[in-house]
């Protein structure tokens, strides 16, 4: 969840809200009340965004290089007395030159 938000419901995947609900957006089904819940299928494959895009722009047609990479930190003032902070994971790219004939 958010830091500081002061928000006290919800529920969602990470914020632990009802057992359905939670189980419906992992693509799990629900456990019936007194069972425990479904694993989830054997093909089930985590991917990370990062994973995705490095895969796709270094590939031969997606033609860049990755330079850089680091987290920066970040910090947003909502009103006077609430911020919020946060982390980003930022990407420098360089497109390949095509090779001249």
């Amino acid at each position: 969840g958010r830091s500081g938000s002061g928000s006290s419901g919800g529920g969602g995947v990470s914020g632990g809200g009802h057992p359905t609900a939670v189980a419906e957006a992992s693509g799990v089904s629900a456990p019936k009340p007194g069972r425990a819940a479904a694993a989830a299928s054997a093909s089930t494959v985590a991917v990370r965004t990062f994973d995705a895009i490095h895969a796709a722009l270094t590939s031969e047609e997606g033609g860049f290089d990755l330079v850089e990479q680091t987290d920066q930190a970040f910090l947003i003032k909502e009103h006077d007395r609430k911020y919020q902070w946060g982390c980003s994971h930022a990407t420098v790219w360089r497109r390949r030159r095509e090779p001249q004939e």
